[in-house]
Parts: C-alpha cells; sequence; structure tokens
C-alpha cells in the first residue's frame, strides 16, 4: 500500500512538473487544469503524512523491540536462576536416589554386615542400623524381619526421610510414603507420615492402600504393626522422633478394624527391658555343654566363682584342652580380661581387652575391639525367642561382630546363661546340655 502511495506521489510530481512546462512554452491552461493541480497536491499532502505516520509507527515498533529485549533479558536471567536451583534440586535427588539404591541392596545378612564390617578400619564408625518390624499374623506378634543401614550423622530428619523411601521401595512400592514434616508438641518430636497414592493409581480410579494395604482385619493389622513399630523403633538405642502420626492423603488414617490415634508416641510401644550385663552371665557351678568348637569336638565352660564384679571360668575343649578365663562386669560392660592353659591359673596379671557385651542392651548399642583382629560388634535383636538342641529360651540378645576382612559373627546370649549359640561362616557352636 505504501509503494502504491509513493508511485503516486511521483506521478503527480510529474505531472505538475509538466504543466509548469507546459505553461514555459505558452500553452494555453485551461480553467479545469488549477483544479487538477490542487487536488494533486491534497494527494500529496496526504500521502506526505502517511508516511509521517508510517515512520512515527516504525519509532513506535522499535521502541517495543527495546522493551521485548529488556523483558527478554530478564526472562533469561530468571530462566538461568531456574535452572541452578533446577540442577542443584536434581543433584539431591541424585544423591538422595543414590543413597536409596545403595540401601536397596541390602537384603540379607551377608550384603549388610559386608558394607558395615568395611567400616572397621575408619576412625569414626557413622554407620548404624535399625530394625524393620513385621507382624506374624498366627501368633498376631510384632516381630523384626530385617534391617536398615543407618549413617548416624545424618540426623534425626534426613534419616526419617531414607526409612520413609526405604519402606515404600521394599515393602509399599505401590504407594508412596511422604514424610510432610517433623514437628514438635509439646516438647515431644513428632513426624507427619502422609501415606499417598501414586499417580497412576488415582487415574486408574484404584486405592491401593485400602484395597491392598489395609484390606481386612489381619491385613490392617500387619500394616499398622509394620509402619508404627518401624518409624517409631521401640529397640533402638539411638537419637529417634518421639511420636508419629499417619494422614492418608493429607487427611487423618480412619480405619474400621486399625486403631490410629491421632499420634502415637514411642513410649506406649517400647518394651520395659532393664537388662544389664550381668543378666547374660549364667550361674555358678552349672556347667553348659555345647557342641561344635574344635573339629567340631564340642566344649563346656563352667561358672566356678563371682566375685567383686568378677567372675571365672573354666573352659574345656576337647582340641585345645583346659582353660583358665576371667571376665569382668562393671560400668555397663562385660569384659574377657584373661585367658590361661591350665584352670587354677587365676592370680596372673590379666593379659587380654576384649568386650563381650556392652550396655545400653538395645538394638544398634555397638563397640570396638582390636585384641587380635580388629571387629565392630552391634546389638541386632533384643528379646528374641531362640531354640537349641538345651530347649527354647526367650529372653534373646543377638550380637553381631564384624571383621574387617568382610567376614561376620553372630552370637546369641540368653538371660540367666550367656552364650548360647554362636555362627561364624559355617561353624556352629550351640548350647545342647545344662547340668
Amino acid at each position: 500500500m505504501r509503494g502504491k502511495k509513493v508511485l503516486s506521489i511521483i506521478f503527480s510530481t510529474l505531472v505538475i512538473m509538466s504543466l509548469v512546462s507546459g505553461c514555459n512554452d505558452s500553452s494555453v491552461v485551461t480553467i479545469d487544469e488549477p483544479i487538477k493541480i490542487n487536488k494533486i497536491q491534497e494527494e500529496f499532502q496526504s500521502l506526505k503524512k502517511d508516511n509521517e505516520n508510517a515512520y512515527k509507527e516504525k519509532e513506535e515498533l522499535n521502541l517495543s523491540l527495546e522493551e521485548l529485549k529488556a523483558e527478554n533479558r530478564k526472562l533469561r536471567k530468571t530462566l538461568e536462576q531456574r535452572t541452578a536451583q533446577l540442577d542443584k534440586l536434581k543433584e539431591d535427588k541424585t544423591l538422595s536416589d543414590k543413597e536409596i539404591q545403595d540401601l536397596k541392596k541390602y537384603k540379607d545378612y551377608d550384603e549388610l554386615f559386608k558394607i558395615l564390617s568395611q567400616t572397621v578400619n575408619k576412625s569414626k564408625n557413622d554407620i548404624n542400623v535399625i530394625p524393620i518390624y513385621g507382624y506374624d499374623i498366627n501368633v498376631d506378634n510384632t516381630e523384626l524381619i530385617s534391617w536398615m543401614p543407618l549413617i548416624s550423622s545424618n540426623g534425626i530428619d534426613k534419616n526419617i526421610e531414607i526409612l520413609a523411601k526405604y519402606m515404600e521401595n521394599h515393602y509399599f512400592n505401590e504407594g508412596h510414603i511422604i514424610v510432610e514434616e517433623i514437628k514438635e508438641v509439646d516438647g515431644k518430636y513428632v513426624a507427619i507420615i502422609n501415606l499417598k497414592e501414586r499417580e497412576s493409581n488415582i487415574k486408574a480410579n484404584t486405592n491401593v492402600w485400602m484395597s491392598r494395604y489395609f484390606a481386612g482385619s489381619a491385613g490392617g493389622r500387619a500394616t499398622e504393626s509394620k509402619l508404627k513399630y518401624t518409624f517409631l523403633q521401640p529397640d533402638y538405642c539411638g537419637e529417634w522422633i518421639d511420636g508419629v502420626k499417619f494422614l492418608y492423603e493429607g487427611k487423618p488414617l480412619v480405619l474400621d478394624h486399625v486403631h490410629a490415634p491421632d499420634i502415637i508416641y514411642r513410649e506406649e510401644v517400647m518394651k520395659n527391658r532393664d537388662y544389664t550385663v550381668a543378666d547374660f552371665i549364667g550361674e555358678p557351678r552349672k556347667i553348659y555343654s555345647y557342641s561344635g568348637g574344635f573339629e567340631n569336638g564340642g566344649f563346656s565352660r563352667e561358672i566356678v566363682e563371682i566375685n567383686n564384679n568378677i567372675y571365672y571360668e573354666k573352659f574345656s575343649n576337647t582340641g585345645v584342652g583346659e582353660m583358665s578365663k576371667k571376665y569382668s562386669f562393671n560400668n555397663g560392660t562385660l569384659k574377657w580380661i584373661y585367658a590361661s592353659e591350665g584352670t587354677d591359673n587365676w592370680e596372673e596379671p590379666n593379659n587380654r581387652e576384649e568386650i563381650i557385651l556392652q550396655e545400653p542392651i538395645q538394638i544398634g548399642t555397638s563397640w570396638t575391639n582390636d585384641s587380635f583382629e580388629k571387629s565392630i560388634s552391634m546389638i541386632t535383636r533384643v528379646g528374641e525367642k531362640l531354640f537349641t538342641k538345651a530347649g527354647e529360651f526367650k529372653e534373646v540378645v543377638e550380637v553381631t561382630t564384624f571383621f574387617s576382612d568382610g567376614e561376620y559373627k553372630v552370637e546369641y546370649y540368653a538371660k540367666g546363661i550367656g552364650l548360647i549359640k554362636s555362627e561364624f561362616i559355617c561353624f556352629v557352636d550351640e548350647l545342647i546340655e545344662i547340668k
């Protein structure tokens, strides 16, 4: 359109020039010709005005372009900031996922204890374990079914989040377990745990938590026990939360066959087991006989005397003969402090320093020994039942020892008796008789 106007202006100018030239040639000018000239001049002025408006529009467009460029620069800067934040979140998530992925490997003794044994030679042992609880519907009882590695220095908040992910990945993988917050309630720290459906469940109009995990009275009790006891950790000796509150999709969890109070406090589920190391040393003048030992020849031990927090033990092994042993139990620690050939060498100086058991008698209590091979020992079960050829023992403490070469040993101590079973690689020592 503007091109046509410019051509029109040029044409009109040529016409005017022609008319003027015609006048110079003394041509006769008619009355209509001045009218035509005025009309052309009006068109010229109109086109000039249009041109000025077009130029003004161009300047306005240029101004708008600069504003757009400035806005674009702001948006780019904001995008860079958001990208940096997203990268940081991705990095944090990658670290968290790696941590969870590492945890997913520990499904049995071998994998779990292998990684723990690798920390034996470190100056600071920062790795611990916490139990995972299950529910035996046949006897209506909560039981320990597994362990999860825990890094003590992470702090409670992060360890609770890791535990939630661990539980989701291993036991409730069709739903989500979200730690919304850990808040203070009446001076106690309470974790708010939100049980949520996955997006795929919502799209399919499926309610997995209610239709599967909490389905039926037995299923509901099993899920309730597993979540309640695992999050509250009644047997763990380390720093932990004081209570837990479960939500479903952000609302209080209400079920017909499950008792889920507003807040469940840890003290309500903790078992009153005020054990001391003195509970696990046995009785004087009783002979405890075992299978296993050197070349499976068996062995026996007898507590000769208990005096001033020291007990004296005769040890007889068909492969190595008789030995004298001394143990001390004070300041919450049971130690093996002396060993010698023969059975009457009690007066010689102590010649070893090996911790056997340490208070508090709770899961997670750990200690180190380096008298022979450096090792870390940890209480991994408390108050368990165990059968041996000598009968059933109900108050049993399990101690697992991790060695620097990757091997581990599991020992079981019964209240009032002491050692009743030991497992190391393929070797098993087991109490078979008490007389």
